[in-house]
């Protein structure tokens, strides 16, 4: 049975169902939810690339814009945290091109 389908029966047995929830089983459901399949999710057969997996570019604009924030806030700290699929982290846990801004 297609994910569709388990969703409509539910729907149809049930009545609505919260957001929530449909997203819940459209993500999660543990064979067939998006993060859950084992269906390739990027490249040509999958449904996107992530800049880190096509190339630096994205990491390198991104630095050049915090650098410019970093000027902007007259230099001050600031922390820099990545939220993504696999959860946070803070700079330094990824791949990086050339050396690292040394942030004061």
């Amino acid at each position: 049975m297609s994910l569709a389908a388990i969703i409509m029966k539910k729907i149809k047995a049930e009545g609505p169902v919260p957001f929530r929830d449909f997203m819940e089983m459209a993500l999660y459901h543990p064979e067939l939810g998006y993060y859950t399949s084992p269906k390739n999710k990027i490249g040509k057969k999958g449904d996107y690339y992530t800049a880190c997996q096509v190339s630096t570019v994205l990491g390198e604009l991104l630095g050049k814009q915090l650098e410019e924030m970093w000027n902007i806030l007259d230099k001050k700290n600031f922390t820099i945290i990545k939220y993504g699929e696999h959860g946070p982290a803070v700079r330094g846990t990824g791949t990086a091109k050339g050396p690292p801004i040394k942030w004061k």
